[in-house]
């Protein structure tokens, strides 16, 4: 039989900044739902029900939008893997469960959408993303080497990473429909970062030196969004030149969220500020 984990210090610290997190989140949330955003008039069946198989003929949008919205989607498919991370470093019980349960469900939205989406209007190889999709989760995600404070940390870069992608790729888009399923998703980031970024802040009045270290550590390592997706290698450099993400807008993000933390002028974060 497993054992239940137990809470430590840390995570008897953060959970009324949980708490009083979870509440504000909830009582902020404006409500929305994937069949909103798919346009079902232009579905038809695929061959194996009597129809037509996808065909590249059948794209109307961009290759870089087309291209950054599949890793977007393969993206948000390996939620499992950091669903696992933060129970393993927290806590399943209590207010810890409600607000890890609640991004894990706001995070799967995304990818439900983005999917029925693509996949409808046949912008996209759905075999080929299954394909994809099927290797990447695979492949897994692995953060165990990270302390409670770095996975903290992390989370807050790594929203505000995806919410800069999503804000920069809506930006490019003229279809309506997917233009505002992307600002859903980015406006969701972006609330996702403020609850993770205000653990980090209380993290640095509770063990600031320890948090100050843990932010130079994961500001050292982060990668672009897409950085990990072995079957989409190829479209980085094109995602990144249409300006919707990479290295550049990677620099900006870490910075951007130093600043806000109140720590640009901190000399273990001069390698990380930008101008």
């Amino acid at each position: 039989m497993a054992e239940r984990p137990v809470a430590n210090a840390l995570i008897r610290e953060l959970e009324p900044v949980v708490d009083a997190n979870l509440v504000r989140h909830i009582d902020t949330v404006d409500p929305w739902y994937a069949h909103d955003y798919v346009p079902f008039e232009q579905g038809q069946n695929f061959a194996f029900l009597g129809g037509q198989d996808w065909d590249p003929s059948q794209v109307s949008l961009p290759k870089v939008i087309t291209d950054a919205c599949e890793v977007l989607l393969v993206e948000k498919d390996s939620l499992a893997g950091y669903h696992r991370e933060l129970v393993e470093h927290f806590i399943l019980e209590d207010k810890w469960a409600r607000w890890i349960g609640r991004w894990t469900a706001e995070e799967h939205l995304h990818a439900i959408a983005l999917r029925e989406y693509l996949i409808v209007t046949r912008e996209i190889d759905p075999d080929e993303n299954e394909r994809v999709r099927m290797e990447h989760v695979q492949k897994g995600y692995r953060a165990d080497r990270y302390s409670q404070v770095e996975t903290l940390v992390f989370m807050a870069f790594y929203e505000r990473a995806c919410a800069e992608y999503c804000r920069n790729l809506a930006d490019k888009l003229d279809e309506p429909v997917l233009k505002g399923l992307i600002g859903r998703i980015a406006a969701d980031e972006e609330r996702h970062e403020e609850f993770f970024a205000n653990l980090v802040v209380h993290c640095l009045d509770y063990v600031h030196d320890e948090t100050v270290a843990a932010i130079a550590a994961r500001a050292a390592e982060l990668k672009i969004v897409d950085a990990d997706i072995d079957g989409y290698a190829d479209r980085q450099p094109g995602i990144a030149e249409a300006g919707i993400f990479g290295p550049e807008q990677l620099r900006r993000v870490i910075s951007d969220r130093i600043s806000a933390w109140g720590l640009a002028a901190h000399p273990d974060m001069k390698a990380f500020v930008v101008s």
